[in-house]
């Protein structure tokens, strides 16, 4: 009877947990969508994203507008002539800059001035102008484009990770829940078998009431009731923890997926070694960059060539109007610059053309400074080291490679031998219920067998859980 106690009770434990149990993938999504963890995940990525488009606005369409206007009294009466009016001027002025390396810039003024009493007196001078540089060399582009690249691998990796991470919390987590629900069945077991072993020597009169043989199975049994306690109270502790970590109540997991445990070191490793390999490159570029711009001039090599067209017209008595078309260029070379524009003015009533030619130029002497050739060592340095840090990333990589493989082996016979002890357990209950049904077996060896079959069962989400927690590392080091 006591045994059978056992099982019943033992069994009760067993059903309250599978009634409400759920899938493991089902606590998962709810765990990401109200843990407050994955909230904070969340918001962090989006803040990086939102840093990153800042950074993408330099490739978008500028447009500029600006103006200016003023109002004030003139006289425009001729010699001993008095004739004030009020005049309003304005010069409204919009700019447009492309999103292309030359940083092509196109403007347009239309200034402008006229009289608000009398007969008008007005005049404009509208003028559209444009910019284009070309560049003969690199000047930071590279390394612009190696930065944004390294920060977008590092984003995706650090997010990925974090969603791995909470995974394997929960994971973690849920494996300690199952162990004290494992400790507190094998807890009562043993307690049950230690109140039936004395209360079997009482009736026996193997031992006495008070003697030292009777009191040492009663401190014994007081110890595994003291141990169930201790071991109930960590429970309770740790459903507390599992709902601050996933926002739900522990009602038990019975569905658990089993994953796929493959894994191939990758001969490049994983991104945190692409990410080194980058920081080498950006060290590379930027002594390059660094050598372009300091060695005879703070920037590349560059021409830049624009123009302009106006129109000019006034009306006062009479009326008059010209034109003007300005081309102009500009070479920078290392250390000296040269530039060159010519002025043709047309008036619009005689078609009179008049040229006029601008040469301008400058030289300075550039030499290299003694904080350029610090600066230089400097980087060269940092190249070194960053060479170094990506062998070590890659060792690392290596060396967390082989690890979990070493791991997952162990894990895969481990896992196997428990499944072999596992059907083993369930023919011994099979042959032992035969046995009990032909009267050749007691019901206490039933109640064991029945026991280890339930404890293996225990026993085999515990495993489903270890592969997943593997899983995940196959995963972290596939990024």
């Amino acid at each position: 009877m006591k045994w059978k106690r056992v099982v019943v009770a033992l069994s009760l434990i067993a059903l309250m947990t599978s009634l409400f149990s759920a899938d493991l993938e089902d606590i998962i999504r709810e765990a990401k969508e109200q843990s407050s963890t994955m909230r904070m995940i969340e918001l962090s990525r989006e803040s990086s994203e939102l840093s990153m488009a800042s950074k993408d606005l330099k490739n978008r369409v500028g447009v500029g507008v600006n103006s200016s206007f003023s109002l004030l009294e003139s006289n425009y009466g001729a010699m001993l002539v008095e004739d004030y009016r009020y005049t309003l001027s304005g010069e409204p002025s919009v700019s447009l800059v492309l999103p292309n390396d030359g940083g092509t810039t196109i403007k347009l003024v239309a200034p402008f001035s006229t009289t608000l009493q009398g007969d008008p007196i007005w005049s404009t001078s509208p003028n559209i102008g444009a910019t284009h540089t070309f560049k003969f060399g690199d000047s930071g582009e590279t390394l612009d484009d190696l930065t944004t690249t390294r920060q977008r691998l590092e984003l995706d990796r650090s997010y990925t990770q974090k969603i791995l991470d909470f995974e394997t919390s929960v994971y973690n987590k849920i494996l300690e829940l199952i162990g004290y629900e494992i400790t507190l069945l094998r807890g009562e077991k043993n307690i049950l078998i230690a109140q039936t072993k004395l209360d079997n020597a009482l009736k026996l009169k193997t031992v006495t009431v008070g003697s030292t043989a009777h009191q040492s199975m009663e401190l014994s049994l007081k110890q595994l009731q003291n141990t169930k306690k201790g071991t109930q109270d960590l429970l309770a502790l740790s459903k507390v923890q599992y709902k601050q970590l996933t926002g739900l109540e522990w009602e038990g997991v019975e569905i658990i997926r089993e994953p796929s445990l493959e894994f191939s070191p990758l001969p490049t490793g994983d991104t945190t070694v692409i990410l080194a390999a980058l920081d080498e490159q950006i060290a590379r570029e930027n002594l390059a960059l660094t050598q372009r711009l300091t060695v005879n001039s703070t920037s590349v090599p560059s021409l830049s060539v624009g123009g302009d067209v106006g129109f000019s017209y006034s009306q006062k008595t009479t009326s008059s109007s010209s034109y003007t078309i300005t081309p102009r260029a500009t070479y920078n070379g290392s250390n000296f610059s040269v530039g060159t524009s010519v002025k043709l003015g047309i008036d619009g009533e005689s078609g009179k053309v008049t040229p006029v030619v601008t040469v301008s130029g400058g030289w300075q002497n550039n030499a290299t400074k003694e904080s350029e050739e610090i600066k230089i060592r400097k980087l060269e340095q940092e190249i070194e080291m960053a060479t170094l840090s990506y062998q070590g990333a890659l060792l690392d990589y290596q060396i967390k490679a082989n690890k979990l493989e070493g791991d997952i082996l162990s894990f895969t016979l481990e896992r196997d031998q428990f499944e072999d002890n596992s059907n083993y357990n369930k023919e011994v209950l099979e042959k032992t219920i035969e046995a009990f049904n032909r009267g050749l077996a007691t019901q206490t060896e039933v109640d064991q067998a029945l026991l280890d079959v339930e404890l293996d069962r225990y026993e085999a989400k515990r495993y489903a859980l270890q592969a997943l927690i593997l899983a995940n590392r196959v995963e972290a080091l596939k990024l």
